[in-house]
């Protein structure tokens, strides 16, 4: 399943003001910062990571970001193995609510220009678990496919709620 990153366009500009991981997409790939100057670079360290761990992870950052913008947004084996993309979680109405799961991807291919990336969805509302059953009481449709079209058919009626 793949997210359409143009309806997140809005929310990202008070992303980069609230998360470091947006903050260092756009620092990375529009401003092009060195390691050292990223607000990133400078949270690690005052967590308490070393400042070699630190640089070395923000390097790793950068050559995704790099990636991004020379090659597009490509699965990895693990995520093909997996599930492919950025992890998401499912609301009650069918919109996405982002996860822990790849905020570094979702910014870097955002500030990248890369339309649509693959998403993983890992949790959902339970109320969805109890529709698939009053929906499906034969158990013929998996749980995973119900989730896939109802994801996609309210994907076509509206933006999802985080988007707006």
């Amino acid at each position: 399943m793949f997210l359409d990153l143009k309806q997140y366009l809005v929310p990202v500009e008070s992303a980069k003001i609230t998360n470091y991981k947006a903050v260092s997409a756009y620092e990375i790939i529009i401003e092009n910062k060195n390691v050292n100057d990223l607000t990133e670079f400078s949270y690690l360290v005052n967590e308490g990571r070393s400042v070699t761990d630190s640089y070395k992870y923000m390097e790793n950052v950068r050559r995704l970001y790099n990636s991004l913008l020379k090659e597009g947004y490509k699965e990895t084996f693990r995520e093909i193995l997996q599930g492919s993309g950025v992890q998401v979680s499912v609301s009650c109405e069918m919109e996405f609510m982002r996860l822990n799961g790849g905020n570094h991807r979702f910014f870097g291919a955002l500030f990248a220009g890369i339309d649509k990336i693959p998403v993983n969805i890992v949790a959902f509302d339970p109320r969805i678990f109890e529709r698939w059953q009053e929906q499906d009481s034969t158990n013929k449709i998996s749980l995973r496919r119900f989730l896939d079209v109802e994801v996609q058919n309210a994907l076509r009626s509206r933006r999802p709620a985080w988007s707006r």
